[in-house]
């Protein structure tokens, strides 16, 4: 049976802890759009002010030899540098480079090491985690949870979601994570629970997992529907073949997931023909972007991004190294053609291809070495089993969904996104830190 707690209570710097949860409950709880960002940019604003005061308090920290940080800091120095060169190129423009870069400055970098700084400080890192990412996954359902009136369920079910309020393609992302971490973190949730609690705990996270869907159908965000089909096929094949599948009985994780199947071919059945139309339509125009090149294609959605796509390499490879600055560049192609046949798409949808548009090469290797920093420590951590599988396989499932996603939307410099994938990289890099200090004096094993 493993030893592993779910909802601990921290035993290292549990003042600390206690403290930075509840402001990071309500920074994710602001995240909806219909609540005040004042609740969201206090707690922001705590969280890294708190971090970097502790951060600067432990001297031993400053010191140590991480790559992760030098490559923080060094990336926090080359944003400020092509912002001010920017503002130099368009002095016009100089208010609006630095409001962009701010979303880049504020959090991004710093914010992953902060993270995996605190968790590689915590006794117990796997309990901190998953703590942490339940407290991500109840904190956004809460604040969606206004939107789910008697009618806009109805026209849900009903295939009509042009009015119901909540959208976005961030919103969509999120609700896939919530439905992916409660899928993937359920064995060890349920098979820990005493006997007599666990059927209101299935109910729960069927309940949850509910919410969540129905919001993720809302949005109709296309990148988060094929990331969460393609995450949670990746979760199911780890689950399948994990080398620590024996660890866990797998007779109440089975009982969810039969559940949310069934829920979710209920939901389909119910609009199989807006989903069927959709599909169709969409094949359509990507069939004849393939034929006969973008220009030619019907309008849409897809040959929009399409077009907005190949403008961004254009333009890239018209600055490959250094980028054109922090600020979109729809304020210098307002007569583009282009442009003018997309003006609603005020960015280039695609995560990818915007990095490389605003920072070039050497802004994209930042990001690069950051994300193999990352995967490295995921790996390491899962094949020398020093995180629990379950844990492994939700952050190798959320890095699936977000790198999908990110083909067909861009949000990273803003605050809530570079703080959602801080916490899916600054976690697993925290406990592969917590694991190599603590060799020389080795501590049970935490799960």
């Amino acid at each position: 049976m493993i030893k592993f707690q779910i909802l601990p209570l921290p035993s290292y710097h549990s003042p600390i802890t206690w403290l930075v949860l509840p402001f990071f409950f309500l920074y994710v709880f602001s995240f909806s759009a219909e609540l005040s960002t004042a609740i969201g940019n206090i707690s922001l604003g705590f969280l890294l002010v708190f971090g970097l005061i502790w951060f600067f308090k432990e001297s031993k920290a400053i010191a140590e030899k991480d790559l992760l940080l030098y490559l923080s800091i060094s990336f926090l120095f080359y944003i400020a540098a092509r912002t001010f060169w920017a503002g130099q190129e368009w002095p016009h423009q100089w208010e609006q480079q630095w409001d962009a870069a701010k979303g880049w400055l504020l959090t991004g970098f710093l914010t992953v090491y902060l993270i995996s700084f605190w968790v590689s400080k915590h006794k117990n890192p796997n309990n901190l985690a998953v703590l942490v990412f339940l407290l991500f996954a109840l904190g956004f359902t809460f604040s969606i949870l206004p939107y789910f009136e008697f009618q806009n369920l109805i026209q849900i079910i009903n295939g009509k979601r042009e009015q119901f309020g909540f959208a976005g393609t961030e919103a969509g992302l999120y609700s896939a994570f919530g439905i992916i971490l409660v899928i993937t973190l359920t064995p060890f949730v349920v098979n820990l629970t005493p006997p007599k609690f666990k059927i209101y705990l299935v109910f729960t996270l069927i309940a949850l997992v509910s919410i969540l869907l129905f919001a993720l159908l809302a949005t109709k965000a296309r990148g988060a529907w094929l990331g969460f089909v393609l995450a949670l096929s990746v979760s199911f094949v780890l689950f399948i073949f994990s080398r620590e599948e024996n660890l866990f009985p797998k007779k109440d994780f089975s009982i969810v997931l039969t559940a949310f199947l069934t829920f979710l071919m209920v939901l389909m059945a119910l609009q199989s023909d807006k989903i069927y139309s959709r599909i169709t339509s969409e094949g359509k125009v990507i069939s004849q972007i393939i034929e006969e090149g973008v220009d030619k294609a019907e309008v849409t959605s897809i040959s929009k991004r399409v077009l907005m796509w190949r403008w961004g390499i254009n333009r890239w490879m018209e600055r490959p190294w250094f980028g054109w600055g922090p600020r979109n560049l729809h304020f210098v192609a307002k007569k583009d053609p282009i442009i003018e046949k997309v003006p609603k798409l005020t960015h280039l949808h695609n995560t990818f291809i915007e990095i490389l548009v605003r920072f070039g090469v050497v802004g994209f290797a930042f990001f690069f070495f950051q994300w193999i920093l990352i995967f490295n420590a995921i790996r390491t951590t899962w094949q020398k089993s020093i995180i629990p599988p379950p844990l492994a396989n939700f952050l190798i499932a959320g890095w699936v969904l977000w790198v999908v996603w990110s083909f067909f939307a861009f949000r990273l410099n803003h605050p809530e996104m570079s703080f959602f994938i801080a916490l899916l990289g600054g976690v697993p890099y925290g406990i592969k830190k917590h694991s190599i200090n603590h060799t020389k004096n080795p501590s049970p094993n935490p799960y």
